[in-house]
């Protein structure tokens, strides 16, 4: 946890600035003791700040999430246009992913290029923050509720999984990579069957429930506010 980490860091500290204290060359015992003091005072101020800045932080992004998304699909033009000569798309439908689509998901700016394979349950979804960054996402729902994903994305967003869903996130995984991961990572649950037709519904009610959970408990975590400063 974000919380204990920093909390043991704040210990070390804490203990190296006591060793200083006791080797310090100043004579007068209230002089050294005032010292700690202003050393000890000005660490928690700064442990102060950076907390006030990560729920800061946190709060912006918390507000920005949309309690739901929607695809909208886009012309049959804009999948020859994006999928010509496009390595993931090459790689998905070479492991025999069928493609359904490409999507425009405007509540989070993004476009989302569709994949199924049916013989194995497995979803994928091309992402494209255009401009910025692209990345790979394969899924799978099992027929108990849990749900597994694997992506190679370059940022993690530092947010908690919800009880049931293990996300792994691998920046630098090719798309072959990122298949044979969520293949080994999978274990002997049934996983529920999936049609073309399921795949926006299935991701929209995933993310719904995700949200949900989250303001459930109260939105950002401390922990989370914490890793998502790190990574900004």
């Amino acid at each position: 946890m974000a919380t204990s980490r920093t909390i043991q860091r704040v210990i070390i500290v804490v203990l190296m600035l006591f060793i200083l204290w006791q080797l310090s060359p100043l004579r007068d015992p209230h002089t050294k003791w005032l010292t700690f003091a202003i050393g000890v005072t000005f660490l928690c101020l700064l442990l102060g700040l950076r907390l006030f800045y990560a729920r800061r932080v946190a709060g912006k992004v918390f507000q920005r999430l949309p309690a739901t998304i929607s695809f909208i699909q886009e012309p049959s033009a804009s999948w020859k246009k994006m999928g010509e000569g496009d390595r993931a798309f090459e790689e998905l439908e070479a492991m025999r992913f069928v493609p359904i689509g490409i999507f425009r998901i405007p509540e989070l700016g993004i476009l989302a290029s569709g994949f199924v394979r049916e013989e194995d349950q497995l979803a994928a979804l091309v992402f494209e923050l255009p401009g910025v960054t692209r990345w790979v996402e394969v899924f799978l729902e099992y027929q108990n509720g849990d749900s597994l994903s694997v992506s190679n994305a370059q940022l993690s967003s530092g947010l908690d999984s919800m009880p049931g869903e293990r996300s792994v996130n691998q920046k630098g995984l090719s798309v072959r990579q990122v298949v044979e991961r969520i293949r080994l990572e999978r274990g002997a649950g049934l996983a529920r069957t999936i049609r073309a037709s399921d795949l926006t519904r299935l991701y929209r009610e995933a993310y719904r429930r995700k949200q949900e959970w989250r303001r459930s408990r109260g939105g950002i975590t401390t922990e989370e506010a914490l890793r998502m400063t790190r990574l900004r």
